[in-house]
């Protein structure tokens, strides 16, 4: 029942800050250490085709700055470092563990919205599981801010998984969701 009413209340205060700030595009702002979650799937090239990926996410947005100007750069950009604990759906396959910091930087200089703001950025990190080690490797991305708020954003991203060894076998798409949201 705790439960319950945490989770009604947190939705409410997450509707509430949305519909308050959606149609007013921040002009400056800049949060630190903003905690996240998410779930993401990864299909990699080389293990059992049948099966795929799927995992909880956690995110921890190191620093996110917003700076819609007319002046040079981006108006969206953010460092972060993700841990995921994947599962597969294949009985063949261990769970893996990724571990990876980003960073990302919107298209767009001076987008006057809050919402759909597409990116790109580039991870690195290292993917571990029992039977194949732990391998480092590069992820170049893209995706879209769907909701980028002073204390909320709800990003989707895809990127491609580049390994330093193991390149046929981990090689493959990835695919997240996440959401990071602060009370300050």
């Amino acid at each position: 029942m705790k439960k319950n009413r945490l989770t009604v209340v947190l939705v409410l205060f997450v509707v509430s800050q949305v519909r308050a700030q959606i149609g007013n595009p921040i002009s400056a702002h800049e949060s630190y250490f903003v905690p996240g979650g998410g779930y993401g799937f990864y299909f990699p090239k080389g293990l059992d085709s049948s099966g795929y990926y799927q995992g909880a996410i956690i995110e921890y947005q190191f620093v996110n700055i917003i700076h819609q100007t007319d002046g040079w750069g981006p108006s969206h950009s953010r460092f972060y470092g993700r841990l995921q604990i994947l599962s597969s759906k294949s009985k063949n396959l261990k769970d893996l563990f990724m571990y990876s910091i980003g960073v990302d930087f919107s298209l767009e200089k001076n987008p006057k919205r809050n919402i759909l703001i597409p990116y790109f950025g580039f991870e690195m990190g290292g993917i571990s599981g029992k039977p194949y080690g732990t391998n480092f490797g590069f992820y170049p991305l893209a995706g879209i801010r769907l909701i980028a708020l002073k204390n909320l954003n709800i990003n989707t991203n895809a990127s491609y998984v580049y390994p330093i060894k193991n390149f046929d076998v981990f090689r493959g798409w990835t695919a997240q969701a996440t959401l990071n949201f602060s009370f300050w």
